[in-house]
């Protein structure tokens, strides 16, 4: 009894075997992520998560999902799952408690004996039980299990939230006639054909979906006016760089794809009544969320680039608020994604649209000021001088908020109310005895 009321204190001030069984998770976390984990690495997560697991687990596990560039977010799911894993990790300190006080104090008193026999006995099926174990656990994980990250396919998958008269096509903008100017909407009626210009790849507002179809918020939009106005549609493409002068020549009617009201920018051409109020916000590297908490952290941070898209009217604020702030402008939202955080440390873009990129890149999480979130006004630009079109558009705009149309749309792109296709459920009559025919 002496023996066992000085070993089990001791053992308790250790990591037990229950505690040192949570570092799987993290290589769990790995693997679910789909990142791969060389053997390297191995040793200093080994080495940090010994050490850190004389603490609390609840702050070893962010830790090391820190460490490793894996997402904060998996922390919930060890916190879910921990409600059922929970009870093995007890169960294997108190194993891990047992032996080491029976054991300490048989070998203590001189009763121990070890058998070379059994040790290598032991020391051979351990392996091979541990092998079969996680053989069996897989293929039964994997039968009844879908780990699948499948929302990226749901935003490209997205099409139109409703249906569109099919006299509503669009045709290849190279394929127009020459624009001579500006036209307005006695014009635009003449023609049969409205032109729009478009961001290709600006998400959610106006983007090519899996089969390569535009579609978007404004896109869908555009469309519906286009119906009430009995014209056809063309869709023309642009860039940043030249959409102010590409309006203003003639080149298309109305500019879509969340473009920002601001100050230079109504000296050029003409907005409508904003359609939406966006929210200003960051994305980053999940793993780099904590650098970019408090004010005091990003001054001491050192130099922070971050890219953009456009000129939004905070940047000077900000600029002038984080000295260290670096801001680029490129061409699409989709360079600094495709980039990996090799040149920029953030992209500032809209909440609304950040959201959905964070959806196709799961490794990039969005940050914002809760306290006091900044919005601005998302509009569409026409010719500075076509009053009669803008006009038309503001009241017409009006028109699809007082309807509810903007909102089932904002809803549906933005929130992603509904945007995954629903299938029909399984049915005997259908499925089985085929008595009538599935929908199609």
């Amino acid at each position: 009894d002496d023996y066992a009321n000085i070993i089990i204190p001791v053992v308790f001030s250790f990591p037990n075997l229950g505690k040192l069984l949570t570092i799987v998770f993290v290589l769990f976390a790995a693997w679910f992520s789909g990142e791969d984990i060389d053997f390297l690495t191995y040793v200093p997560m080994s080495i940090n998560g010994l050490i850190s697991l004389f603490g609390s687990v609840y702050l070893t596990i962010p830790m090391l999902l820190d460490s490793l560039e894996l997402s904060s977010d998996l922390f919930q799911l060890y916190m879910v799952s921990s409600l059922f894993t929970s009870r093995f990790t007890s169960l294997l300190a108190a194993m891990n408690i047992f032996i080491l006080a029976v054991g300490g104090t048989a070998m203590l008193v001189g009763i121990a004996k070890v058998s070379m026999a059994r040790l290598i006995m032991y020391s051979a099926l351990t392996p091979v039980v541990f092998g079969v174990s996680l053989l069996a656990s897989s293929w039964l994980l994997s039968s009844i299990v879908n780990t699948e990250y499948n929302m990226d396919e749901v935003v490209a998958q997205m099409s139109a939230a409703e249906k569109v008269p099919d006299q509503v096509t669009a045709f290849r903008w190279d394929e127009l006639a020459q624009a001579t100017g500006p036209r307005d909407l006695e014009a635009i009626r003449e023609s049969g054909i409205l032109r729009v210009g478009y961001n290709p790849i600006q998400v959610p507002f106006s983007f090519y979906n899996a089969q390569d179809q535009l579609v978007g918020f404004d896109v869908e939009l555009m469309k519906k006016l286009a119906a009430e106005m009995e014209v056809k549609i063309a869709f023309v493409p642009y860039t940043f760089g030249n959409v102010l002068s590409a309006i203003n020549k003639g080149q298309f009617d109305i500019a879509i794809s969340g473009l920002q009201m601001t100050t230079k920018r109504i000296e050029f051409v003409g907005f409508t009544t904003p359609v939406l109020n966006l929210h200003y916000s960051f994305v980053v590297k999940d793993h780099r969320a904590d650098e970019f908490k408090t004010d005091k952290m990003l001054r001491q941070a050192g130099t922070i680039k971050i890219a953009s898209v456009g000129s939004y009217s905070i940047i000077p604020q900000l600029e002038e608020k984080f000295p260290n702030f670096e801001f680029e402008m490129i061409q699409s939202d989709r360079l600094f994604f495709e980039d990996d955080g090799k040149t920029w440390d953030g992209l500032m873009i809209s909440l609304e649209a950040g959201k959905t990129w964070t959806i196709l890149y799961p490794e990039y999480t969005t940050l914002y000021n809760r306290e006091e979130i900044k919005s601005f006004p998302a509009s569409y630009a026409v010719a500075r001088d076509n009053a009669s079109l803008q006009t038309f558009l503001n009241s017409w705009l009006e028109i699809q908020k007082s309807s509810g149309y903007v909102d089932t749309l904002y809803n549906y792109w933005i929130l992603g109310e509904n945007a995954k296709p629903q299938t029909a459920r399984w049915s005997v009559i259908k499925d089985v005895l085929h008595w009538v025919e599935a929908d199609k």
